[in-house]
């Protein structure tokens, strides 16, 4: 009967053993998946945040292509009201102003010639005055 017993106390031994193990390995594995389950929350939380920059971000563009558009149909609108002015500007009225231009090109020439007649005989008088003395 002491043997029974003493066989009896060695398995209870073993099996608490095997069950302290098979625990040590449960604590284990569930501090694991504990870390591994913050590790996903922090990560989640990091992807919303960096999620709500983006949606800032693609508002932000948005916004800008919009007033790109506005004003590019601003570009459109003024060029079009130049296109009209030129075309209101017909060949007739270019002609007129090129001949404007070359009457008001010979009219400096002719200006010019005159001025230096001008210095030409204001040089010779101020010769012929030098040659009195008073």
């Amino acid at each position: 009967m002491a043997d029974e017993v003493r066989t009896l106390a060695s398995r209870s031994q073993n099996s608490t053993e095997e069950i302290r193990v098979i625990i040590d390995k449960l604590q284990k594995r569930t501090e694991a998946v504990v870390n591994a389950i913050a590790t996903s929350s922090d990560l989640g939380n990091t992807c919303q945040s960096e999620a709500s920059h983006s949606e800032e971000q693609l508002t932000a563009i948005s916004t800008n292509v919009s007033e790109m558009n506005a004003i590019n149909m601003q570009i459109a609108s003024a060029t079009n009201q130049q296109s009209s002015v030129i075309n209101e500007i017909s060949p007739p009225h270019v002609t007129s102003i090129a001949e404007i231009a070359r009457q008001s090109d010979a009219m400096v020439e002719q200006t010019a010639r005159d001025c230096h007649l001008l210095k030409q005989k204001a040089d010779h008088l101020s010769n012929l005055v030098s040659q009195f003395k008073f």
